[in-house]
């Protein structure tokens, strides 16, 4: 009786260690495939991008540049990608030292993603601050104490509001 096995071709014998140990090593690389599928895949749509500085004239080098809006527009100032959950960890966004001016709203999306969005509310001039979300959270990113917002100030810039033609 002739007995066929897999490893028959190359003058490897059937042996139920060898089956065994082969099992584990293709689920071990299927496993690790996929995990590395999963990683370039949330990198490529994610973590790559970087902060994006949409106000011009700002970059992570320099954000002064003075910015100015019409009453009742809005318009999209910092788009952050994904952030990793990380304790002491940094997010950016923007507060408002004067809301009733210019009001900041951030927009969180999947994954940690955030959009900052301004809103331009009533004639006048406002300072904003770019600041770590981490640091300066939830309500405090629209009714924080200047002092407060000066203190935790990444980088901090003037928007003035004109009136509505």
């Amino acid at each position: 009786m002739v007995r066929y096995s897999r490893g028959a071709a190359f003058g490897i014998e059937d042996h139920p260690t060898r089956a065994i140990l082969g099992g584990v090593t293709a689920v071990f690389l299927n496993s690790l495939a996929r995990v590395l599928f999963i990683l370039v895949g949330v990198l490529g749509l994610t973590g790559c991008q970087g902060i994006r500085y949409l106000v011009p004239q700002h970059s992570r080098e320099e954000a002064k540049a003075p910015l100015t809006m019409v009453v009742g527009k809005s318009f999209t100032a910092l788009k952050t990608p994904a952030r990793m959950p990380v304790p002491g960890g940094f997010w950016l966004g923007l507060a408002s030292e004067d809301a009733e001016v210019v009001a900041v709203e951030t927009v969180d999306g999947a994954m940690g993603s955030s959009r900052v969005i301004l809103h331009a509310r009533r004639e006048g001039a406002a300072r904003l601050h770019y600041v770590n979300r981490f640091v300066v959270a939830g309500d405090a990113l629209t009714t924080a104490e200047a002092d407060r917002l000066r203190s935790h100030s990444l980088e901090a810039f003037t928007v003035t509001v004109l009136p509505a033609p």
